[in-house]
């Protein structure tokens, strides 16, 4: 995989009570563009204070992969200065961890109830404005999902360079999209597919609209009828044809006809059934 992406991770590492030098302690895991990550810390000493060493971790098993980050990585200490620190990474298969030596002192961090919190932050630089509701993102993550965005943002448009931008979208719908785009990448499921396939029609996602049909061919809690339309309303030719592979006799095909949203089927798609009726005849 390659691509440029920005994502928000806090994770809260609980070490041991007796946390020593060289001892690691894991985080667990977060999924970010479908590839597992997660922190270790150890300490390391130096004369007579020990201090924290945090490494990023891709824990992907594909030989196939790259991908270049740029990592900013915050440690809450009681110490007054901050200890927030940015790299740039290239990870890879033969790279994929990248090191942050010594960044906080043990006794500063010990103080916090043993406990150390790590932020790896993402800065949101851009405001969308759905029927009233405000919304922040950043402006490359949406780029990196949709073709109308990355023209938007980096073309001669108004929206390359202002804060805030309005959306002619349903905001619940935009909600679940972010959500699913984003680290946290919240599932599609059979309340929220049909907002995230208007949304990604209309900003051309491609990636989400393969996700979205990927779960209409698996899932049996939408009606086959209902998959045919949407099949035909986005062109989705793998779905037709999981749903034609599911017609096993002539009876279905004819409750299919008795359905209301059988009207809404483009001509090709019932002469397709229709054909489908002769294969079955022909048993």
């Amino acid at each position: 995989m390659a691509g440029r992406w920005t994502w928000s991770v806090n994770i809260t590492l609980n070490p041991p009570d007796y946390f020593t030098p060289k001892q690691i302690t894991k985080s667990s895991s977060w999924i970010m563009e479908n590839m597992p990550w997660y922190i270790t810390a150890m300490l390391e000493k130096i004369n007579d204070d020990s201090y924290l060493t945090v490494t990023l971790h891709c824990d992907n098993e594909s030989s196939f992969w790259n991908c270049d980050a740029e990592v900013e990585i915050d440690v809450q200490t009681t110490a007054p200065k901050k200890s927030r620190i940015m790299k740039n990474k290239h990870f890879n298969a033969a790279s994929s961890f990248l090191v942050f030596p010594k960044i906080a002192r043990w006794s500063d961090i010990r103080t916090l109830d043993n406990r150390y919190k790590i932020n790896i932050a993402l800065s949101n630089d851009v405001t969308l404005v759905i029927n009233g509701t405000k919304l922040y993102a950043n402006k490359t993550y949406l780029a990196i999902h949709s073709q109308v965005f990355e023209s938007m943002f980096s073309s001669n448009f108004k929206e390359k360079t202002e804060a805030v931008i309005t959306l002619e979208d349903n905001c619940d719908d935009f909600i679940e999209l972010l959500k699913f785009i984003y680290p946290c990448g919240n599932p599609i499921n059979a309340t929220n597919y049909n907002g995230m396939l208007k949304l990604a029609d209309k900003y051309a996602m491609s990636h989400v609209m393969y996700e979205c049909e990927q779960f209409l061919i698996e899932t049996n809690k939408v009606a086959v009828i209902n998959k045919l339309v949407i099949s035909n309303q986005y062109s989705l030719p793998k779905l037709q044809g999981a749903c034609f592979q599911s017609f096993k006799d002539i009876k279905q095909i004819e409750q299919l006809k008795q359905c209301e949203e059988y009207d809404l089927l483009s001509d090709s798609t019932k002469a397709a059934i229709l054909e489908k009726v002769f294969k079955l005849l022909q048993k």
